[in-house]
C-alpha cells in the first residue's frame, strides 16, 4: 500500500506522523485478519493469543512525503532526529523510523521512469 503525504510547509514532527499513519494502517489490516480468524477454530495457544495463524502476513505500507516548499527541508528525517541526546548504549537498541522524503526543490538526483513525471519535477524546480 502506498501513502502520499504532501507538505508545503516543514512539519517538524513528520517522522512521528508518518510512523503513526503506517502503524494505524497495519493495525487496521491486523484487525481485518483477526475478525476473520475469530470465527475459526484455534489450533494452537499462539493462534488463540494472537488471533492470527503462523502464515498470516501483512501488506507493506510505504508512505512518501512530497515536500514542495520554497526552502530545503530542515526538519527531522527520522524519529531518531527528534530524540534527545541518547547515551550510546540506548542508541544501540533504539529502533529508529525513517521517513521517505521527496523534496521537489532538491529532486534533480531523482530519475523517474515516467517522462511526464520527470517533466513535472523539472518544471517545478525551475519555478
Amino acid at each position: 500500500m502506498l501513502g502520499i503525504e504532501s507538505q508545503k510547509n516543514i512539519h517538524y514532527a513528520m517522522p512521528l506522523r508518518t510512523m503513526i499513519y503506517d502503524a494505524l494502517g497495519y493495525l487496521k489490516e491486523y484487525q481485518d485478519i483477526t475478525r476473520k480468524r475469530k470465527k475459526e477454530k484455534k489450533e494452537t495457544q499462539e493462534e488463540f493469543l494472537s488471533n492470527m495463524k503462523k502464515d498470516d502476513r501483512l501488506h507493506p505500507i510505504i508512505t512518501i512525503v512530497i515536500y514542495y516548499g520554497e526552502t530545503l527541508w530542515d526538519g527531522p528525517f527520522s524519529l531518531g532526529d527528534m530524540m534527545i541526546e541518547m547515551p550510546q548504549e540506548i542508541k544501540d537498541i533504539f529502533i529508529d523510523y525513517r521517513m521517505n522524503l521527496l523534496q521537489v526543490r532538491d529532486s534533480s538526483q531523482y530519475i523517474f521512469q515516467n517522462g511526464d513525471v520527470q517533466t513535472v519535477f523539472e518544471i517545478s524546480r525551475a519555478v
